[in-house]
C-alpha cells in the first residue's frame, strides 16, 4: 500500500463526494423508461428501496470498490428518481436490475 491510513481516508471521502454528482438525469431516464400511464409502472424510487441490497451487493463485488462508495451511489440514483418521478415496469425488474448494476459497477 502506498498511501497512508489518513490519505486513504482524506481520498474516500473526496470520492464519496465526487460519487454524489455521478448520477445524470439523462442516465436515469434511460434506464427507467417507462410511461407514467403504463399499467405495472410504479415509482422508480421505490423500486429502488425494495432492492437495494441487491445493487449494493452486486455493484460492490464485481470490481472490489469499496461498498460506501456504492451505497452512496445507490442512495444518490435513488433519491434522483424520486425527484424525476421516474417510474420502473414490473415485468422488467430484471432488466432495470441489470442496467443499475451495470452503471454501479461502470464507477
Amino acid at each position: 500500500m502506498d498511501a497512508t491510513v489518513a490519505e486513504f481516508y482524506h481520498q474516500a471521502a473526496r470520492e464519496e463526494i465526487a460519487v454524489t454528482e455521478l448520477a445524470p438525469d439523462t442516465d436515469l431516464r434511460d434506464i427507467f423508461r417507462v410511461s407514467k400511464r403504463r399499467k405495472g409502472a410504479r415509482p422508480a424510487q421505490e423500486f429502488l428501496r425494495q432492492h437495494r441490497k441487491a445493487v449494493h451487493r452486486q455493484g460492490g463485488s464485481v470490481d472490489g470498490r469499496a461498498r460506501p462508495l456504492i451505497k452512496t451511489l445507490v442512495e444518490t440514483i435513488e433519491e434522483r428518481a424520486g425527484k424525476l418521478d421516474l417510474r420502473a415496469d414490473e415485468s422488467r425488474q430484471a432488466e432495470h436490475l441489470a442496467e443499475l448494476t451495470a452503471y454501479t459497477t461502470r464507477w
